[in-house]
């Protein structure tokens, strides 16, 4: 299914909604999450847009049973996997050759990793179903083969894995996540078509046990040279035994470890960075000195840019801090604050959960600019389609396109030309609004 298919489908699943009695219907992601639990709810839908829903449905219905019945993770995505025509497809592709066969022996690369994290994860505590493999898909934060080559920054940070940090060396080297069960990584290496095993004498065996662990400390050494003046190396001790222990390579280093119980002063962001710095340089109790030196700080950060001249770190910037400028006065107000505040759905989750500066910008104040002429004029008919069913402005063509007229000159085009078409196009469908209404 492509966006126009689910965009269709939550439409219809709307309506479905709405003609049930329900008038103002559940967002389209809810409707569609419950559509895929129960797949012949879909049977009365168009098949153009639902089919692929129905066929979702039904495999993950498989999956759920094959955990509910004692299955493992693996064995769940196997149902999915086998249930797809995904797996015909890269085969072909992979016969074929050429960059369309190459792509697709590197996804079946990726799908046999996923198949092995999938076993691992049940092996090493098991009896939890898919959660372990879950926690396991989460825990991995960058993936090996994502690591793109890129212009490299002098005095940037660089992020890599061990493998590609052979030969290079750096002032400070931090070698983080120094975990047992990831250092080593005892896993047989290997890739679908084995290519690795091919030597001059034939196909060699793979490594034992013992072979792996002697790799692993050499890679590790490999990490933990590359510093010339300081080396941090950083590991996760958990409370018990069950949970993620520290590799037994801290031991080799000849350094006791430091154990940190309390948390960080602040976060170590970029963001929190510069609202400490922004505060120090405001704060009365800090020394002259101080404040120089964090004001000096926010000018070296505002000035860094990107490879094509953007600002790395805009909010180091005065001219992005709010509060530097005398505060707006207005007689009139806002709105009057005996008439109740009417919210949407999606007001509301905004108010709530994200910034409610943020929504009475946007909502009340009307301070965001449309991205778009399509959405500044959806804009004004969701304005109007409020006034006309709170009562505020009649049901009258003529009063719409009077309220029309008035801001239809401040809407932005792409071309001058295209300001009257539209004017005369969008023009047309207000008799059927107030037919509807």
């Amino acid at each position: 299914m492509d966006a126009a298919d689910l965009r269709r489908l939550g439409r219809a699943l709307r309506e479905e909604e709405r003609s049930a009695g329900r008038a103002v219907p559940r967002p389209s992601d809810v409707l569609l999450a419950e559509a895929l639990a129960e797949p012949e709810r879909l049977a009365v839908h168009d098949p153009a847009y639902a089919r692929g829903a129905q066929n979702l449905g039904r495999l993950l219905r498989t999956a759920r049973e094959t955990l509910a019945r004692g299955g493992t993770a693996e064995q769940a995505l196997w149902a999915l996997w086998d249930g797809t025509p995904w797996p015909g497809r890269l085969e072909r592709a992979a016969q074929r050759g050429g960059t369309a066969g190459r792509n697709a022996d590197r996804d079946l690369d990726a799908v046999c990793a996923l198949f092995e994290t999938a076993a691992r994860a049940e092996e090493r505590t098991g009896g939890r179903g898919a959660l372990n493999f879950l926690e396991e898909i989460d825990a991995q934060d960058i993936a090996a083969d994502t690591l793109s080559r890129r212009m490299v920054r002098p005095d940037a940070v660089r992020l890599m894995t061990a493998h590609r940090s052979k030969g290079l060396e750096w002032a400070l080297v931090v070698v983080a996540g120094v975990q047992e069960g990831l250092w080593p990584d005892l896993r047989r290496r290997g890739s679908l078509l084995e290519a690795d095993r091919i030597g001059r004498d034939g196909l060699a065996e793979p490594l034992p046990p013992g072979a792996l662990l002697a790799e692993e400390r050499r890679l590790f050494y490999v990490a933990a040279t590359r510093a010339k003046e300081r080396l941090v190396v950083t590991a996760v001790k958990a409370a018990s035994e069950d949970g993620d222990q520290p590799s037994r390579f801290l031991a080799e280093l000849g350094v006791p470890p430091t154990d940190v119980t309390h948390r960080p002063r602040r976060p170590l962001s970029v963001a929190a960075l510069v609202a400490e710095l922004r505060a120090t340089t405001v704060d009365p109790d800090a020394s002259e000195a101080l404040r120089d030196a964090a004001a000096r700080r926010l000018a070296r950060l505002a000035a860094l840019r990107d490879e094509e001249g953007r600002p790395l770190v805009p909010a180091a910037h005065p001219y992005r801090w709010w509060g530097l400028y005398e505060p707006t006065h207005s007689e009139v107000p806002l709105r009057d604050r005996d008439r109740p505040v009417a919210l949407s759905g999606s007001a509301l989750d905004q108010l709530v959960n994200t910034c409610s500066l943020q929504w009475f910008l946007g909502r009340e104040v009307k301070a965001d600019a449309p991205s778009t002429a399509a959405q500044g004029f959806g804009n004004v008919v969701h304005v109007l389609a409020d006034e006309v069913a709170s009562g505020r402005t009649p049901a009258d063509l003529a009063v719409l396109m009077e309220r029309l007229d008035s801001v239809w000159d401040g809407l932005a085009f792409d071309a001058p030309g295209s300001h009257d078409r539209r004017r005369s196009r969008h023009g047309r469908p207000w008799s059927a609004f107030c037919t509807g209404m």
